[in-house]
């Protein structure tokens, strides 16, 4: 048998209990306990789905956990991509001798295994590029490509969510 107690709080009764109000008292503080550990609940998974990065593909997209420190890693590691592209297109033009500019290799270890490799020596400019994804766990791998300025575009759109 059920009562509504305060604030809806739905309290229970067992078979053969007197409805005192010590009883009472005490299912309504359960039923408050249970409310609380819900809400915390409810809360620890905003910020869990808060720390979900979107990753937009060339054919669909791939959301998982990932940091902002993480991501500051990674955006890091693109900017300086970002220049080993721009020199390469920059010396491109001239018929000089060139030395081959070292490729982006970004691995992260979290819930699941994060790599995004780069050789800007293979593209003539940065809006051409694409990076190799590599996204697995012990059940699934993925291994896919996707736009260099996509996935600034997501990190971007990422990080703001804690700035």
């Amino acid at each position: 048998m059920s009562l509504l107690g305060e604030r809806g709080v739905r309290l229970r009764r067992r078979r053969g209990d007197t409805e005192t109000q010590g009883h009472r008292e005490k299912e309504f503080w359960c039923g408050v306990k249970t409310l609380q550990w819900q809400n915390e609940r409810r809360r620890y998974i905003k910020q869990s789905m808060a720390s979900q990065i979107t990753l937009n593909l060339i054919e669909g997209s791939v959301r998982f956990n990932f940091s902002p420190e993480a991501a500051q890693a990674l955006k890091a590691e693109i900017n300086t991509l970002m220049a080993n592209l721009k020199a390469v297109a920059a010396r491109s033009g001239g018929g000089s001798a060139r030395s081959p500019e070292s490729a982006m290799e970004y691995q992260h270890t979290g819930e699941v295994f994060l790599e995004i490799f780069c050789n800007p020596n293979i593209w003539p400019s940065p809006f051409a590029a694409k990076v190799l994804v590599t996204l697995r766990d012990d059940r699934i791998r993925l291994t896919t490509e996707a736009e260099l300025t996509r996935v600034i575009e997501d990190l971007n759109t990422y990080l703001e969510q804690f700035a």
